[in-house]
């Protein structure tokens, strides 16, 4: 027993001396970076469910720089983030119908969790326009589109940025740039599915 004893004190100083030493201080060092490294990655994952989001979203009856909406008109934004998967789907509802819709696919080219936002590549896959369109001139400003027209499969490039989510996780204030159009977004919570 004595001897087990002597053996671990011996050890213990051996290490304590390592310790203060210079080559172990700068172990220790490393062995932390390593652990908060680790421990930073590892909330990166747990942080979001796997990058999933789902917004809901309204604006009022108003475009800024277009004609006012008569009363009834609704626009609404639909956000879908799964993994690197995107959509957005707006639709201006007109009274009890829908009048306008416009949906992009695509993918989540870039996350950046520093700032909470996310490069879109998308794609546009479904369109519908009146005459005298209100939805088709906002698209054009708030995606910052460069042809005079948005059309099926034309290419859209922005980026969503979450500046904000109140403390119930409810709502979340999303802004698109380089337009700074600005969103206020209830928050769906993500289906996980359950084991059987």
């Amino acid at each position: 027993m004595a001897k087990l004893l002597l053996r671990s004190y011996r050890w213990r100083k051996r290490i304590r001396r390592f310790v203060q030493s210079k080559h172990g201080k700068l172990a220790c060092v490393i062995s932390l970076m390593f652990v908060v490294f680790g421990a930073t990655s590892a909330l990166e994952q747990f942080s979001t469910p796997n990058h999933v989001w789902q917004f809901s979203c309204h604006a009022d009856s108003y475009f800024a720089d277009f004609q006012p909406l008569t009363e009834p008109d609704e626009l609404m934004l639909i956000v879908n983030i799964e993994h690197e998967q995107a959509q957005l789907h707006y639709q201006l509802q007109s009274g009890a119908s829908l009048s306008e819709y416009a949906v992009m696919q695509g993918a989540v080219r870039q996350v950046d969790l520093g700032s909470s936002s996310y490069l879109l590549a998308l794609n546009v896959k479904t369109l519908q326009w009146q005459e005298g369109s209100a939805l088709h001139p906002y698209l054009l400003n708030e995606l910052t589109f460069a042809s005079p027209e948005l059309k099926l499969n034309d290419d859209v490039s922005i980026e969503l940025q979450i500046l904000n989510i109140d403390r119930e996780h409810s709502r979340a204030m999303l802004t698109f740039n380089p337009s700074n159009s600005l969103w206020s977004c209830k928050i769906i919570p993500a289906v996980v599915p359950q084991p059987h």
